[in-house]
């Protein structure tokens, strides 16, 4: 007899960091829709393909201007798509996200990348941008500044298309740059720096490892509070731990089930009832926001399986 692994199962067997949940992800659904954000009047998307190779460009271009693992990279800049990949791409890298609210009072911002020993930040525009430049000289391990929106200056900042084309770069000179960042990482990893709001003294610093963010997807993907039709409007700040988490719980949908073994019933040619068993080699979402699995030739509803096993 073998066993059914459980949800409470998956959730204790999750992915050893963020960057190997989002890949798995990226594996089980690459043409989906990852994110979807405005642009001028309209929406346009992102697949998890698509999302990957922004990723990957980003954290190959902090890998080349030489951070390092567990080094912080902070972000300071409100919710946007911009946002989720940097953060995305800091993790890939190895590194860990510090995380400033864009209303962060410029004293505050110093000492916050100052304490981080911050080695990077993503500013989201020039005033982000004022904020740090105002106080360079307190700033000893800041080695560069990544606008979102506006110029870079040929110096100290650059644009987030210059950092992506240095990762690009690196990348065709070492194309398992990222992926081998990723491998390296692992659940007791720090993962992010969220600031307190500083009302009784000066902000701390929140230490939050990889496997903080993947235990929460993962234990909200076993509950089944958002199922993949779901649409998340982001809207709380990413600084903030909820609107992480909210984040986070996207990248963790059917990633445990990529490469099990699976049981189901099927009726053959003959109208009998007999049960079939195979490996998962890709998940997607039918029209009716069912989870298909694709067993050899076959799309199997994940309602139909009655077993699944490592």
């Amino acid at each position: 007899m073998t066993d059914v692994v459980t949800d409470a199962e998956r959730v204790k067997e999750r992915p050893a960091s963020v960057g190997r949940m989002f890949l798995d992800r990226v594996e089980a659904t690459p043409t989906g829709e990852a994110f979807r954000y405005p642009v001028d009047d309209g929406w346009e998307s992102l697949s998890w393909e698509e999302t990957r190779d922004r990723v990957w460009a980003i954290a190959a271009g902090l890998l080349s201007l030489g951070v390092e693992a567990e080094q912080r990279v902070a972000i300071a800049s409100s919710t946007r798509i911009e946002w989720v990949l940097a953060d995305l791409g800091i993790m890939c890298a190895g590194a860990a996200t510090t995380t400033i609210y864009p209303s962060t009072t410029p004293d505050d911002v110093t000492y916050i990348l100052s304490d981080s020993a911050s080695r990077v930040v993503f500013a989201e525009d020039a005033t982000q941008v004022a904020k740090i430049l105002d106080h360079r000289d307190e700033l000893p391990d800041l080695m560069a500044i990544v606008v979102l929106d506006g110029s870079g200056d040929g110096d100290l900042v650059l644009t987030l298309a210059e950092l992506e084309e240095r990762g690009r770069t690196l990348l065709a000179e070492r194309p398992t740059a990222v992926d081998d960042a990723v491998a390296a990482v692992g659940p007791e990893d720090l993962a992010t720096l969220i600031y307190t709001s500083g009302t009784t003294g000066r902000p701390k610093g929140v230490r939050l490892v990889h496997d903080n963010w993947t235990y929460e997807a993962a234990a909200v993907d076993a509950l089944k509070i958002l199922t993949p039709d779901d649409v998340q409007y982001l809207w709380l700040p990413l600084s903030h731990s909820f609107g992480k988490v909210l984040d986070s719980v996207q990248r963790s949908y059917a990633s445990s089930l990529i490469g099990k073994e699976v049981s189901f019933e099927a009726t053959n040619e003959a109208g009998d009832t007999e049960t079939r068993t195979g490996s998962v080699g890709e998940v997607s979402v039918g029209d009716e926001g069912e989870i298909l699995l694709a067993v050899g030739d076959e799309k199997v509803n994940l309602s139909d399986v009655t077993s699944i096993r490592d």
